[in-house]
């Protein structure tokens, strides 16, 4: 078989790749050795994070944290993505920004979270601080003893179970062809 691009993986990652790439008039197919969003891609929580996580954060510091901060700014984009996907898929994926809630439990991990958030903030993500107060009334089920915490309005969930679907969907539309228990074993490449 020939093809001008071979996609390998039938996750989240392969099919939208095949669905890009068939948007733009590309001959694509796409290989998966079992049924599609079948592992990770299938099997997640949906969550659509862009703050630092904190235990990362705490256990790498803030050297590293300002390393990964270039990629704050495409996590970000990536939400103003998510806003438009189920109109561009035209199918509802149960895409939801509910916001992400970090909880501190002690002033020293209220530091902690400060710190992060002003890494946060130098790299375009507008993570609010939350003192007790503001946190027992964005959420008042958080028990009482809790300092704090941080706020990001930006993160929520998608369906896992629908997204990739939705995805190998258009991508057939576009004329990507999807070839299901198949096991790549070998990939000639020949001039044209």
């Amino acid at each position: 078989m020939e093809t001008d691009v071979l996609v390998i993986g039938g996750g989240i990652s392969g099919c939208a790749l095949a669905y890009f790439l068939a948007k733009e008039g590309v001959e694509t197919i796409l290989v998966e050795k079992s049924g599609l969003n079948s592992q990770a891609s299938g099997a997640n929580s949906g969550s659509i994070h862009g703050q630092i996580p904190h235990d990362v954060f705490v256990e790498k510091g803030e050297d590293w944290a300002l390393g990964f901060g270039p990629t704050l700014g495409f996590i970000a984009e990536s939400v103003t993505f998510w806003k438009v996907l189920e109109e561009m898929l035209g199918t509802d994926l149960e895409f939801r920004l509910t916001g992400g809630l970090l909880v501190a439990s002690s002033d020293a991990e209220m530091r902690d979270v400060r710190q992060k958030i002003g890494i946060e903030k130098k790299f375009g993500i507008q993570v609010e601080v939350l003192d007790k107060k503001d946190l027992q009334k964005i959420a008042p089920y958080i028990s009482e003893s809790m300092v704090g915490g941080a706020f990001y309005p930006e993160e929520g969930k998608a369906n896992p179970l629908l997204v990739t679907p939705a995805f190998a969907h258009e991508a057939e539309r576009y004329g990507v062809k999807i070839i299901r228990q198949a096991e790549v074993e070998s990939i000639v490449i020949e001039d044209r």
